[in-house]
């Protein structure tokens, strides 16, 4: 599990997958299954619930950076950071 100031995320090793987000203004939760892709260090989501995701429901982060305390990943065009 990797946290930050507006959110969690959930990397399990079974498969699954959930984050939520929350902004001033809005919540925004993601649960699915989660499948690594190594050639590209994209960690592709499927959602359990497609709806605000692209048109084929996947969700891709690009992991920028990851060790034992840090997560540095892509998404929807913005740089995350998340911490454990």
């Amino acid at each position: 599990t990797w946290t930050n100031g507006s959110g969690t995320m959930t990397i399990s090793p079974n498969g699954t997958f959930s984050a939520v987000w929350s902004s001033q203004s809005q919540t925004n939760a993601l649960k699915g299954t989660q499948v690594f892709r190594a050639s590209d260090k994209v960690l592709m989501v499927y959602p359990d619930n497609p709806g605000g995701t692209s048109a084929n429901g996947e969700k891709e982060f690009r992991i920028l950076h990851v060790d034992e305390h840090n997560l540095v990943y892509a998404v929807d065009g913005q740089t995350n950071s998340m911490s454990r």
